[in-house]
């Protein structure tokens, strides 16, 4: 090689590593940052980043750019998060079912939900209910569902969009702690099974507010209590569980934000505080509380322990319950 290009060749490597150390020392964000929903258009998680997009970008000072990526529950797109670079520039916006009951249901999951994740913020908790429909017209509180239940031999029926999802722990998690019988049975999604209890072949759903508040507000549907320790401003006639003699009945479809494990704390504090100033604005948190859900905002310690003890609460349902494991 000669002089000339061992000289050209040397400054290049020089202002390669110059570059590269450049891009090192720029604070966390220099670039746009993509928040990966693991469900399709259209759904909580969906809705939730897309409402706090513009607030989020504002508060990092740069795009935040939502990617649907859904599939198995919502393992694949949490799964391309885990084994995502941890830089903090993509992070996935997880829920009950991708970081917590995935872990219960599943033999073998994908990811570990603990250790392949940093936690970055607890955003919010959807409320969920216990909701009767016409075919248990004398229903009217959580009493007297229990009592229903003890006074039916074969137990009540209770739907779900299938098995190991949030609506189908909730109503085993309600059989436990009241000690009555009820019979699971699995849709292939939502609306059938809305159309079963509405047109009385089905007793009860425990499932999230969004999914019901519009009938039971047209007074087609009845919520007996919500499974919050604080009644839903969106309800705030309905009583929760524990004032409705069931303390032990708790139970949120909960959405929070992950990075991939080993992301900078740096960056984790960032975009932590980020997302929470935008769900904490005015607009974003009245829309959040209109649906049905309460703003969180927790940081990544009380994420970490909250998410610890879902999912052994999950574990433990799973296995009282006899469900067999996927």
């Amino acid at each position: 090689m000669s002089s000339r290009m061992q000289a050209t060749s040397g400054l290049a490597a020089i202002l390669l590593a110059g570059w590269t150390a450049l891009a090192a020392a720029q604070p966390f964000p220099s670039k746009p940052v993509r928040v990966v929903v693991p469900f399709p258009p259209g759904g909580g998680g969906d809705f939730l980043a897309r409402l706090a997009q513009e607030r989020f970008a504002a508060g990092l000072g740069q795009p935040v750019i939502v990617e649907n990526k859904p599939g198995a529950g919502g393992t694949i797109g949490a799964d391309s998060v885990a084994k995502a670079a941890a830089d903090g520039y993509t992070v996935v916006l997880g829920n009950i079912g991708t970081h917590a009951i995935s872990q219960a249901v599943m033999r073998k999951p994908p990811y570990d939900a603990v250790r392949d994740f940093a936690p970055v913020l607890h955003a919010t908790n959807i409320v969920y209910g216990v909701v009767v429909g016409p075919r248990l017209a004398g229903v009217n509180t959580l009493a007297e569902l229990i009592a229903t239940a003890r006074s039916r031999p074969d137990g009540l029926s209770f739907g779900s969009g299938g098995v190991g999802q949030g609506p189908h722990l909730g109503g085993e998690l309600l059989g436990l702690q009241a000690g009555v019988k009820l019979v699971h049975v699995p849709y292939k999604g939502g609306g059938p099974m809305m159309t079963d209890l509405l047109g009385g072949q089905l007793d009860l759903l425990v499932t999230d507010l969004p999914t019901v508040i519009g009938q039971v507000k047209k007074g087609a549907l009845r919520m007996l209590a919500v499974t919050a320790p604080i009644r839903a401003e969106a309800l705030p006639d309905v009583p929760t569980a524990a004032e409705a003699g069931l303390p032990g009945l708790e139970m949120y479809a909960w959405q929070a934000l992950f990075a991939p494990a080993g992301t900078p704390p740096d960056a984790v504090r960032r975009l932590s505080e980020a997302f929470a100033a935008a769900l904490r604005s005015p607009e974003v948190t009245e829309r959040i509380v209109t649906s049905g859900a309460i703003v969180v905002a927790g940081g990544p310690d009380a994420l970490a322990e909250f998410q610890r003890r879902e999912i052994e609460k999950w574990r433990r349902v799973v296995r009282e319950a006899s469900i067999e494991l996927q």
